[in-house]
């Protein structure tokens, strides 16, 4: 998830915006095989909160991308990814 901010600023630069779904498609893949090698609900507590963390947090920017439909909607995303800076 730390590429997001570079991905976006990509983006803006090239007008490519087929880069987002890339990056899309690579962190749902990635969330796959973390979630297949690693156990989230049955690990030790610390374990599993932090795993459950991470797993929220690949969902909510994931979520992001279902706006990808409407250009309004994608302008407003680019930019308040962009406002958010290094938070990604």
């Amino acid at each position: 998830m730390l590429g997001l901010g570079t991905v976006v600023r990509d983006v803006e630069r090239t007008l490519e915006p087929h880069r987002l779904v890339n990056y899309s498609y690579a962190l749902a893949s990635a969330l796959t095989s973390f979630y297949d090698a690693c156990a989230i609900l049955k690990a030790d507590p610390p374990v599993r909160a932090s795993r459950l963390l991470l797993a929220q947090l690949t969902a909510r920017t994931l979520a992001a991308f279902l706006f990808l439909g409407s250009r309004a909607a994608y302008k407003s995303l680019v930019r308040n990814i962009l406002k958010l800076g290094h938070n990604y």
